[in-house]
C-alpha cells in the first residue's frame, strides 16, 4: 500500500486508500490465498492490486459501497492470477484451473436471486467483467485498464459471460 500511497497527491484520496486499505484487505488477501495457495504471494498479489487501486483512486465514491468491494476483490484476484501465470510460465494453463471457486458457488444459496446465482456460477473472468460492466457501470475502456486486458478482449468476455448467463438461466427455466 505504501508505493500506492506515492501514486496519489491529494490528502483526501490518501486517506481514502488508506480506508480501502483497513477496510478490504482481509478479504482480498482471503481471496488471494485461494488462487495462490501461498502467503507471500498473495501479499505481492496485494501490492499489485493496491497500486491498481491508487491509479483509480478518483473512480472510488463510497468506500464502504458494495461496488467497491467487488472492485477491489477483482482487482486482487487478477493479480493473483497474472502471480499464478507468472509462476507457472512452464506450464499451460487455463483461468478456469487457475481458480478454486467456493464451494457456494456449485450450490448458491437459496437467498440469491435466479439472475445473481447464475452470476455467482461464472467463470471468475466472465464474472470480473460482467460485474464491472453492469454492476458498477465501467465503461470497456476502463474496464480493460483496470484489468489490463485489451479493450476487444473485454468485449468478447462480456459478450461470452452473458451467452453463459443466458444459458444458466434457461436451464432454470427462466426466459429472458
Amino acid at each position: 500500500m505504501i508505493a500506492g500511497m506515492a501514486l496519489i497527491d491529494e490528502p483526501e484520496e490518501q486517506a481514502k486508500l488508506e480506508e480501502i486499505y483497513y477496510t478490504y484487505r482481509s478479504l482480498m488477501m482471503y481471496r488471494a490465498r485461494e488462487i495462490l495457495h501461498d502467503d507471500y504471494w498473495a501479499e505481492d498479489a496485494l501490492s499489485e492490486a493496491f497500486m491498481k487501486i491508487a491509479k483509480n483512486i478518483q473512480k472510488i465514491r463510497d468506500v464502504n459501497s458494495s461496488e467497491t468491494r467487488h472492485f477491489v476483490v477483482i482487482l486482487a484476484e487478477r493479480a493473483a492470477i497474472d502471480l499464478y501465470h507468472k509462476r507457472n510460465k512452464h506450464t499451460t494453463v487455463s483461468l478456469e484451473d487457475v481458480t478454486e471457486e467456493p464451494e457456494y458457488e456449485e450450490h448458491p444459496p437459496q437467498s440469491l436471486s435466479p439472475l445473481a446465482a447464475a452470476i455467482v456460477k461464472l467463470p471468475p473472468s466472465y464474472r470480473q467483467v460482467i460485474l464491472l460492466k453492469f454492476s458498477e457501470g465501467y465503461s470497456n475502456r476502463e474496464i480493460a485498464q483496470m484489468l489490463e486486458y485489451s479493450v476487444s478482449k473485454v468485449e468478447k468476455l462480456i459478450s461470452r459471460g452473458k451467452k453463459k448467463l443466458q444459458k444458466y438461466l434457461q436451464e432454470e427455466g427462466i426466459e429472458l
